[in-house]
């Protein structure tokens, strides 16, 4: 896979979830880490852990993108909002595809799975029994690996996506 840009290594977005009980922090491009105020992970079930999760998914990638475009504007010496319109039928088929693209992580232990569509809809299962069986620092440890292993999924398929639009043919 090619290597992201420069600017894109530098990246570091942050997010918590509503309550205040959960955070997540993005460094680069797949650089994640999860944590939570102390005591909520000995008081919580593996449902509400995969509620935060889902949350922290879609709260993360929202702040990835705002400091995406922060870096991007700087780069550029002008605002840049978000992305334009598409041009052309490809570069909507393109967007369309990207944005179909259903990415998923597991943590080498099973305990935490994550998946997204598109970045944007988010999902995450907590194996029962992780809360009392595992430590938060062994819990925190597969959410990173889920997230990280998550973003590897994506990147893949979004390059099968790029190279798909540019020959018109399907490399999946």
């Amino acid at each position: 896979m090619t290597a992201a840009p420069e600017y894109l290594e530098t990246l570091t977005a942050e997010a918590e979830t509503p309550d205040g009980t959960a955070f997540a922090r993005l460094r680069g491009t797949s650089d994640i880490s999860v944590s939570f105020v102390p005591g909520y992970y000995a008081q919580t079930t593996e449902a509400r852990l995969a509620d935060k999760l889902t949350q922290l998914g879609r709260l993360l990638w929202v702040a990835r993108m705002r400091e995406y475009y922060r870096l991007k504007s700087d780069l550029l010496n002008r605002e840049v909002r978000g992305e334009g319109r598409p041009r052309n039928e490809r570069q909507a088929a393109r967007r369309e595809a990207r944005d179909s693209i259903v990415a998923s992580g597991r943590s080498d232990d099973g305990r935490v799975e994550l998946s997204a569509v598109g970045l944007l809809s988010w999902s995450a299962t907590v194996a029962p029994g992780t809360v009392r069986q595992v430590s938060e620092e062994a819990f925190t440890a597969a959410c990173a690996q889920a997230a990280e292993r998550l973003v590897e999924d994506h990147l893949w398929q979004l390059k099968l996506v790029w190279a798909s639009a540019s020959t018109g043919r399907s490399l999946g």
